[in-house]
Formats: structure tokens, sequence, C-alpha cells
């Protein structure tokens, strides 16, 4: 699939997240929250991380799972699961570095190509 059409996917899918939150009357502030608590670190997730903050990622989650539950806040899943998609796409469109354009450069390319 191209990145083009990944991109329009990611796109449908944060639209009809919000959608749903906005339209069936859901708390868009535990949405919120679900996406503000859970977007970086499932930006900055990386298989190649330590064991140490891979735990305090597991250890965290479980903790937020579990106040989830015990107090019925599930609007807040919207928010997750809207963080993983839009930090997801972040992680596979990541802008790629590159040199900034420098005039003096060019001008030297050119006048050495005359």
């Amino acid at each position: 699939m191209s990145r083009a059409m990944l991109g329009i996917c990611v796109g449908l899918a944060v639209f009809l997240i919000l959608f749903v939150v906005i339209h069936y009357d859901r708390s868009l502030w535990q949405a919120l929250v679900g996406f503000v608590v859970c977007f970086f670190p499932i930006l900055l997730a990386s298989p190649r991380q330590s064991a140490f903050v891979t735990f305090i990622l597991v250890l965290g989650a479980a903790i937020i799972a579990w106040a989830v539950i015990a107090n019925g806040w599930y609007d807040v899943l919207a928010g997750i699961v809207l963080a993983a998609v839009t930090a997801g796409a972040l992680r596979v469109f990541r802008i790629r570095c590159f040199t900034p354009f420098s005039s003096s450069a060019y001008k030297n390319v050119v006048k050495k190509g005359d």
C-alpha cells in the first residue's frame, strides 16, 4: 500500500474516532486525557529500548488500564486508540533528514559548470 493511501486511511480513522466521540455524546475530556497520556509513549516506543524503559511503559499502561476499568472511564479508550493511530502514523511517515538549500553552494556549482 502506498504512503498516500495509508495517509488517507489514517486521516479517515482519526475523523471516524472523533466523529463517534462527538456524535454519541462521549466525554471529550476523557478522550483527550487518553490521547495525551498515551501519545508520547506510543510514539517513542521502540523495540531497541532497554528493559527498564520497557518495564516503565508496561507498568504505566497497566496502571492506566486499571484506573480506566476501576472508575468506569471507558471514553479514555477512544483517546488511546486515537493516540495509537496518530503516533503510529507519525512513526511510519517520519520526515527524513535532508540538507538545507545553500544559495552560495549552488552559485559555486553553477560557476564551475560554465
